[in-house]
């Protein structure tokens, strides 16, 4: 599902076509390559365009519509429940503003004398015959979750992405990205009331009489919640992937479990085989807008999302994106310091040093240490460590604002050092007076990471197999129920994302809440290597990310030897690399996405 729309400022606002057509029409706005879910509503001065699932009536939208022109708060679109993208347009200007959480990413640039936008930066790519950014593409794979590497740049050339949360607004000559307000400021004890009554209004949204609900059922908390929420209401085609050597015995009886105390759930197990193993049939991707790590395991994904095409799903809800806004890292234990909340610091590192196994002076130092080091501080040790391929030890590097990838270590030297410039460059101009958290600070911008992930999941499914993937989960409503909250109103050492049991308490069976952990695929990732080493060997061996000057290809030949072996490999890395790999290589039929240039640019210049 992709969105195109150009804006050129001599011609009137007018209602959206609901056939495609090219991206030269200067039309306002234009559809392109398939029309999503849409609505229009007109008034005096505006026409108000919401793409996506939103639960505001015409009404509504006609108010935040006069509302935002008088105010220009373009916040008082984010506040319905759904996940949606808004489009505001006049006679002036064209502003869109995004979801909270960036499942609708947002992409624009200048062309043919008029600006572009739209919800993927492919088509923008393939009509400026924009070539690939390696630049960008290093930093997204070194250091994910710092965005200034990348500021407005998207991964290809010339084609700028808006910040998640931010808005575009286009008039005349003049592209603009606004900032939003910080979400903050939500007093803790009214967080479980604000997620009982957004999850339930964002999956009341998603079942009208009128659709064939199907479901995910891993047995996880998430997933569970959202599929018996559902089953409430209507009937619900639960599928659960199991296969022999997963390791998902427990996350399998408590689906099982789940599914028998909900008459309205029709549970459907999905067995899968080698032929459903991680990276089995590499090069049979379709070609997405980014990479994304569910490319690994898409024959898995297709696998359980088949039988639910099959039942005639018309939208499947999942809990994707339940860790990013139920969860929290261990720097929330700093914030809680930063915060002044010394006693509730000190009980919660000592528990959670004892539920680590770790030391608790090596713990407490190192949340101290955290709580004393400002973010500019904190980009210049990414620097160094990108300049010289180095990793801070794991706890070191677990309580941190950021810290490059293991990936970052095969990154080839020159590319290093770039990223380290861009870095420092960062830190000397970031604004003194901007207080961040750092656990906070982590819990948005891992959210933003998890969604861009989504989104191309989202996009999977409904090109390969017409299923409409839904996740109430990141909801602007979702978003705002618990991410405005302290980072540590989402942790416990001795609870299970503590904030969902209070909010569905009373709503869903207790034994829902029973488990506390979450079964882990590792020796499952270990078999796909195995098992698809060779092919994976193959790709890696003529690597366009080695021919494109990104990374060098030797170091991570032999971690993949390690892993074949069974010996200690970096997983997560292996498996960035090889799914990047694997997204460059869906785009060998584009017109033009090979950089200009087939050199690595030196510090100071782009390439």
């Amino acid at each position: 599902m992709r969105w195109v729309a150009g804006h050129h400022h001599t011609h009137p606002p007018h209602t959206i076509p609901t056939t495609a057509v090219t991206l030269t029409d200067h039309h306002i706005p234009v559809w392109m390559m398939g029309v999503p879910p849409h609505r229009s509503v007109t008034t005096d001065q505006a026409v108000v365009t919401v793409v996506g699932r939103c639960a505001a009536n015409d009404t509504e939208l006609r108010a935040a519509a006069e509302k935002s022109l008088r105010t220009r708060d373009w916040s008082v679109f984010t506040h319905w429940a759904g996940s949606y993208l808004t489009v505001l347009t006049t006679r002036q200007e064209s502003v869109v503003v995004p979801d909270l959480a960036g499942i609708w990413p947002l992409y624009y640039t200048h062309h043919d004398h008029g600006w572009f936008w739209a919800t993927r930066a492919r088509p923008l790519a393939q009509a400026t015959c924009a070539a690939l950014d390696v630049e960008v593409l290093a930093a997204h794979m070194a250091a994910p979750l710092v965005e200034e590497l990348r500021a407005t740049r998207s991964l290809w050339h010339g084609i700028h992405q808006v910040p998640p949360g931010h808005t575009l607004h286009l008039a005349h000559d003049r592209a603009t990205i606004i900032a939003p307000a910080p979400l903050s400021g939500l007093d803790p004890d009214q967080v479980p009331e604000r997620l009982r009554t957004a999850l339930t209004e964002a999956v009341a949204l998603r079942t009208p009489e009128s659709e064939q609900v199907s479901a995910d059922l891993s047995g996880g908390m998430d997933s569970t919640a959202i599929a018996l929420l559902a089953a409430r209401t209507t009937e619900v085609y639960a599928v659960t992937y199991t296969t022999s050597g997963l390791g998902n015995h427990t996350d399998l009886h408590h689906a099982r479990t789940a599914a028998a105390i909900t008459p309205a759930i029709t549970h459907h197990l999905a067995h899968g085989g080698t032929d459903t193993l991680p990276y089995t049939n590499l090069r049979q991707i379709t070609a997405t807008d980014t990479p994304a790590l569910d490319l690994r395991a898409w024959s898995r994904h297709r696998a359980y999302l088949t039988p639910a095409a099959e039942a005639g799903s018309t939208v499947h809800l999942t809990g994707n994106g339940g860790d990013n806004v139920l969860s929290t890292g261990p720097a929330h234990l700093a914030d809680l310091l930063i915060s002044g909340h010394h006693r509730r610091a000190w009980t919660q590192t000592l528990a959670h040093a004892r539920l680590w196994r770790v030391p608790v002076h090596r713990l407490a130092r190192a949340v101290h240490r955290l709580a004393c080091t400002r973010y500019p501080d904190a980009l210049r040790a990414l620097a160094d460590n990108l300049e010289h391929r180095t990793r801070p030890l794991r706890l070191e590097r677990t309580l941190t604002w950021t810290a490059p990838t293991a990936t970052a270590a095969w990154l080839v030297p020159a590319m290093g050092h770039l990223l380290a410039h861009q870095a420092r460059h960062i830190a000397e101009t970031h604004d003194a007076h901007q207080r961040l958290l750092p656990g906070q600070w982590a819990d948005h911008r891992g959210l933003r990471y998890y969604a861009a992930g989504h989104t191309t999941f989202r996009d999977l499914a409904h090109q390969d197999l017409g299923v409409d993937i839904s996740a109430p989960f990141l909801d602007n409503t979702l978003v705002r129920a618990t991410l405005a909250a302290p980072s540590w109103t989402r942790a416990d050492a001795h609870r299970f994302k503590p904030t969902l049991r209070q909010a569905m308490t009373g709503v869903l069976p207790s034994g829902v809440w029973e488990r506390e952990s979450k079964d882990a695929f590792t020796t499952h990732a270990y078999q796909g290597l195995r098992h698809n080493a060779s092919a994976i060997r193959d790709l890696l061996t003529t690597a366009y990310l080695g021919e494109l000057g990104v990374i060098e290809t030797a170091p991570v030949l032999a971690a993949l030897d390690r892993a074949v072996d069974g010996r200690t490999a970096p997983l997560g890395a292996l498996a960035q690399i090889i799914t990047t790999e694997m997204w460059m290589r869906s785009l060998k039929d584009e017109p033009t996405w090979w950089p200009h240039t087939h050199r690595t640019a030196t510090v100071g210049e782009r390439p």
